[in-house]
């Protein structure tokens, strides 16, 4: 029985996609271990069991593997907060009173804890990221373009519409800095081992959370008595 033309070409096409995603899982892993300057690309196609050229072929270079990975971590990112933005988006677009208001935003909040600390983020993940962050790696921009959007713009409308502020105010703009800051604390991994944690356990997690949310509440409360 002879294969079709389109048979054979579909599976082509899947196997593409199977050497590719193998060199991504391997990318992700080796830049986490050894950073991005150390990962030579013999060594990402060693680990991904792949010829040196198939790099080239399905990334362009070492740089375009590595964008693909921050890629790959922003969507990732972007399906796990999606919801609670366009709810707090949804909120905003109303009249919604502040009690709701404050809790759309300790929701997305509680979404961005889990995100970033949960299994759904892996630690390989968060050691990408903190490197880059320290590298100052342009390649950083979808994660960034994903956070501003999903999270950091969402939070500082919110702030403003809960204090009766313009949302230009810069006093939004910091107050949703201190607040998010205190998430992106916690992805570090001396912060973890600094609790004697050798994870973020369900537990763990929900405890961040409680300690987010009682900061924003102050923070609400104290700027709502202290004029800006």
């Amino acid at each position: 029985m002879k294969l079709s033309l389109t048979h054979c070409r579909t599976g082509l096409v899947q196997r593409g996609e199977e050497t590719r995603r193998r060199i991504l899982d391997a990318a992700i892993e080796t830049f986490a271990e050894v950073g991005y300057e150390a990962a030579h690309t013999r060594l990402l196609a060693e680990r991904a069991g792949v010829k040196l050229p198939a790099i080239p072929y399905y990334f362009g270079s070492k740089e375009g593997l590595f964008r693909a990975v921050i890629e790959h971590i922003a969507e990732r990112v972007n399906e796990h907060m999606a919801p609670a933005a366009e709810a707090a988006r949804a909120a905003l677009a109303g009249d919604a009173p502040r009690d709701v208001l404050q809790a759309r935003l300790c929701t997305l909040l509680d979404s961005f804890v889990e995100r970033m600390l949960g299994p759904q983020f892996p630690a390989s993940w968060r050691l990408i990221v903190a490197r880059a962050e320290t590298d100052n790696l342009e390649a950083l921009d979808p994660l960034r373009d994903c956070v501003v959007s999903n999270l950091f713009e969402p939070c500082k409308s919110l702030i403003a519409r809960m204090l009766g502020q313009p949302e230009e105010d810069e006093h939004n703009w910091m107050r949703a800095i201190a607040i998010l800051g205190q998430i992106n604390i916690f992805c570090r991994p001396q912060v973890c081992r600094g609790l004697g944690w050798t994870d973020y356990t369900a537990e763990r997690i929900q405890a961040v959370q409680a300690i987010v949310r009682e900061h924003v509440v102050a923070i609400l409360t104290s700027s709502r008595a202290v004029p800006a």
